[in-house]
């Protein structure tokens, strides 16, 4: 969770639910919320904390009174998130794995596979590696071509291994939906490519 330094007020913020019909909803009064492997950081300040609920009124706490005020947050982090122009997490992040493995999320917003890693990364995108100069090229050649898709089938058969002649390239380069696995979703893509129903991969 991001803050421009130049907002002064609080980078979480908890208050009581209302409803002109209906008044206050006590079913978002009740208890703590359950918070944790988050990211919070504030360019140039500590983050400050508030909960203006009845009954669990608290004003500008730091992140330690926080953590106290809802029994939980052990894995969240007070760091910068080391975050590119796209708000995607960069090689360094220190939110890279450090999310809640527990959570049966199998693809974050660009529908990558996730985890990338040993765990999930914090955030709603996984950091992902790819190695590969040009996506397809399974030989390493400089082309996409029937010797490129013959790889992949028999790589996904188990009869050759990325680094054995031809397959001289990453095998990033036959991930061709970027969701972090080489399957047959990816042999459909290269032959829709290969037969021009598909202009680039």
């Amino acid at each position: 969770m991001l803050q421009d330094s130049n907002i002064t007020s609080n980078i979480v913020f908890i208050r009581t639910f209302y409803h002109e019909s209906i008044g206050r909803v006590n079913g978002y009064d009740a208890g703590m919320p359950e918070m944790d492997n988050n990211c919070y950081y504030l360019n140039g300040n500590n983050p400050q904390f508030t909960d203006q609920r009845p009954d669990y009124e608290a004003e500008n706490m730091n992140f330690t009174e926080w953590q106290n005020h809802v029994n939980g947050e052990e894995n969240t982090l007070i760091q910068n998130p080391l975050l590119d122009s796209e708000y995607k997490l960069t090689q360094n992040s220190p939110c890279i794995d450090a999310g809640n493995n527990s959570v049966s999320i199998s693809v974050d917003l660009d529908n990558n596979h996730r985890p990338q890693g040993s765990g999930i990364d914090i955030g709603c995108y996984e950091y992902v590696i790819n190695n590969c100069s040009l996506m397809g090229d399974l030989s390493g050649d400089e082309k996409i071509s029937v010797l490129d898709l013959t790889i992949l089938l028999n790589y996904l058969d188990g009869n050759i291994s990325p680094g054995t002649p031809p397959f001289n390239s990453s095998l990033e380069c036959g991930d061709l939906d970027y969701n972090g696995i080489v399957n047959e979703a990816d042999v459909v893509i290269f032959v829709n490519y290969l037969a021009g129903n598909k202009e680039s991969l």
